[in-house]
């Protein structure tokens, strides 16, 4: 999917994008992770009536990148093309609806890039110079003396941020003035101390940039696989100069055309990455935007890593999970509700197939699950033609479940506004958990037998309940939220100012047409 051409813009707008990913291997389980969180946030913004963006894609130039190409025998446009269906592939699995996916070998992309530069050589912010250092592959950049680890087994020192041996290189290029915004850059965090979510990383990133700044490189005279310098084509543009561009590239940023979808767009309303790349996006980036007089994204969401058997899941570590297996075994919602709900951005998390295995059983199978097919069947058995109607009037024990599901919808979506998806998330499965016990409490198997009214009433509020459910639920397992809307007669169908949220809080005097409803969740064998 290419660029945006939206002509019309609602009062609400929620811009969110994923890092943009390198195509030196297909995508991986960490890759997987940051995406669905967006796609979680996207989603959960059309609920609040918004007009949503949800930007990704693929970093396609650099050092890494024309390695892999090598290795694998293709020219690198050859190996990316190749490789951008994969990623597209899985993401489409797991029900990741972006609106737009940029390539960074992308015509409009790569004209934006070098309209930035000119500008910043224009305003004097980048000059040419030469310079000698220690260079790491892995993070494509490089590396000074205080972020060196020396190991006296090895030539070269260790680069501190990913462990991977740095060689020494010495080139002619050109430098961005990155240390003429350590003050403002430092003004910024002091002034905005929720930027970064959780706060914890951004006590990193202010000690980094208190450490000293100096002047970035920003472009390569030994490699040939990037963006031609503007104003020298002996040179390319470093790979990270090139790849933060696109979170404006990609709204119409460098088109005359696309003025205003730029405007309504920037800045970006929260940014997910993981921690391993918060320093690119909140010192150079910010410098960067600084530098052109745009505005400053509003937050990073910033996640820990996901590991395995206590090291970090990563392609460079070849411990990788392939998304497309696991999509092969569970399907997408299972995998979705496990990464969102059990892998919390504050830390690390151990993923574990018998842990959301676990998950899948207890949580959707047994809570979720077993409600929706008793409450169908409740209501098929006792009521012929499944239409559920608002009684006269709710007595306390229905009022009391409408209030925890109104209180549930504040605290859940002051979590989501926080950026908490996880806790957010355990917030809507304790109302789930409280319309089950409502459920054992009321008891309505036996009441129907003696009072059809006080049994309205009962369905009446759970199916109510179930409806709010479904709804909350769409952002993190679509597929299993759409089922359960079916099962009511209702649908989602998000459209701009359409806050559905709001809606939900409204009184409970809708009408339900209940039908057949299958096992939405397989149970797994937890002994084995």
């Amino acid at each position: 999917m290419g660029p945006s051409d939206s002509s019309h813009y609602c009062s609400k707008k929620f811009y969110i994008t994923t890092p943009i990913y390198y195509v030196n291997a297909k995508p991986h389980i960490g890759s997987l992770y940051s995406t669905v969180l967006a796609d979680v946030g996207a989603r959960w913004n059309k609920l609040r009536g918004a007009q949503t963006l949800f930007l990704t894609g693929l970093d396609e130039h650099g050092q890494k990148v024309a390695d892999a190409a090598t290795k694998a025998g293709r020219l690198p446009k050859e190996h990316v093309d190749a490789l951008a269906p994969e990623f597209t592939k899985v993401w489409q699995e797991f029900d990741c609806a972006y609106d737009t996916f940029i390539r960074t070998t992308d015509d409009y992309h790569v004209k934006a890039v070098q309209t930035w530069l000119q500008q910043l050589v224009d305003r004097g912010d980048v000059y040419k110079s030469s310079y000698v250092g220690w260079y790491c592959v892995g993070e494509e950049a490089f590396i000074t003396e205080k972020d060196l680890i020396i190991d006296p087994n090895k030539k070269e020192p260790i680069c501190a941020f990913c462990g991977r041996q740095t060689r020494k290189l010495e080139e002619e290029g050109y430098f961005f003035r990155l240390s003429a915004y350590q003050d403002r850059l430092l003004e910024f965090y002091k002034t905005h101390d929720d930027f970064i979510v959780p706060k914890e990383r951004l006590k990193e990133v202010v000690s980094f940039v208190e450490s000293g700044l100096r002047d970035l490189s920003i472009s390569r005279s030994t490699l040939s696989w990037g963006i031609p310098f503007p104003t020298d084509t002996k040179h390319v543009t470093y790979v990270w100069a090139d790849a933060l561009l696109n979170y404006i590239s990609a709204i119409g940023y460098g088109d005359s055309a696309r003025e205003k979808e730029f405007a309504y767009y920037w800045p970006a309303d929260v940014q997910v990455m993981g921690k391993d790349i918060v320093r690119f996006h909140a010192v150079y980036w910010l410098a960067f935007l600084m530098a052109s007089d745009f505005a400053l994204p509003k937050q990073l969401m910033v996640h820990g890593w996901l590991t395995l058997g206590g090291e970090k899941i990563s392609k460079s570590l070849g411990n990788v999970i392939d998304p497309t297996d696991l999509y092969a075994q569970y399907g997408s919602d299972v995998v979705r509700y496990y990464l969102v709900r059990y892998m919390a951005i504050t830390q690390d998390s151990p993923f574990s197939i018998e842990d959301m295995e676990n998950r899948a059983t207890t949580d959707l199978a047994n809570d979720l699950g077993n409600l929706v097919s008793r409450l169908s069947a409740l209501v098929l058995k006792y009521i012929p033609d499944g239409v559920v109607q608002t009684p006269q009037a709710f007595e306390e024990s229905e009022l009391a479940l409408q209030k925890e599901c109104h209180d549930m919808l504040s605290e859940a979506s002051a979590l989501m506004d926080e950026l908490y998806y996880a806790r957010a998330y355990a917030r809507i499965w304790k109302f789930v958990q409280q319309v089950n016990s409502y459920i054992h409490a009321q008891q309505p198997w036996k009441i129907v037998k003696t009072d059809m009214v006080k049994f309205s009433q009962i369905m009446s509020a759970l199916v109510h309940a179930l409806h709010t459910i479904a709804i909350v639920c769409e952002p993190i397992i679509p597929q299993s939220s759409a089922h359960i809307l079916a099962t009511i007669g209702k649908e989602y169908a998000p459209a701009c100012n359409k806050d559905y949220i709001t809606i939900c809080r409204e009184p409970w005097n809708d009408t339900f047409v209940v039908r057949a409803c299958e096992p939405l969740f397989k149970k797994y064998d937890i002994q084995k």
